[in-house]
């Protein structure tokens, strides 16, 4: 196998053409071309191809017959079942970060609310949800439970990975904002049923806004006669 600076060739061009897909540098719908990921990564063909083949095995990228390798995007299926898993998840764990967060705990999460509104006035939507992974795993993490953070960091790379990037109205960045910022107070105030209310809240709201904004792309494809 080879390896770079004892590293394998094939698990760096995994992390890789991951990070290209989570930066947007790479989309959901785009073909990627092998041969041009190997010159920009200084490799061989055969670690990109095998780094492909773990990212179809991984649902990040589908492989089309006499076409090639494309970047997966998020289906109705699998936003029920990723926003599923969040509403079991993150109740739950605001609800144990309200009983526990300390005021340096406090602070990070003003902090990173602090960032994500800036990120809202801006409006690039690939921003707010990074910053929405790492709202949500800190509080994961004040809440004391490794294995739950684990999870939810999964389930929200998934979610951030499949989804297309665009630039969405205003209202909708500043509602998520503020119903962070609800989590947050219900945490800092060390109100556990609050917290597990808004976080609840906060979930089903984004599990609706998935759905509307898969309606949104798929009725401008057809208008572009891209689709059905």
């Amino acid at each position: 196998m080879e390896q770079r600076n004892g590293k394998s060739l094939t698990e760096e061009a995994y992390q890789k053409i991951k990070g290209f897909i989570l930066r947007s540098e790479i989309y959901p719908r785009q073909k990627i071309i092998i041969e041009d990921l190997s010159k920009q990564m200084g490799v061989s063909r055969t670690p990109i191809r095998e780094a492909m083949s773990r990212l179809v095995k991984d649902g990040y990228v589908k492989q089309i017959w006499n076409r090639g390798f494309f970047v997966n995007e998020i289906t109705v299926e699998e936003v029920e079942e990723l926003y599923g898993a969040r509403e079991a998840l993150e109740p739950y764990l605001a609800e144990q970060a309200a009983g526990r967060a300390t005021p340096a705990q406090i602070q990070q999460l003003e902090g990173l609310l602090k960032e994500y509104g800036e990120y809202v006035e801006r409006r690039p939507i690939r921003g707010r949800r990074l910053l929405d992974l790492v709202f949500h795993t800190k509080v994961a993490e004040i809440a004391g439970n490794t294995y739950l953070q684990r999870v939810l960091g999964e389930v929200f790379e998934r979610i951030v990975l499949k989804q297309r990037v665009a630039v969405g109205p205003l209202d909708r960045g500043r509602d998520a904002f503020l119903q962070h910022q609800a989590i947050l107070a219900a945490i800092r105030d060390g109100k556990p049923k609050n917290a597990r209310r808004e976080a609840l809240y906060h979930v089903r709201k984004s599990r609706q806004l998935a759905m509307l904004r898969l309606q949104e792309e798929e009725n401008y494809l057809k208008s572009l006669k891209i689709v059905g």
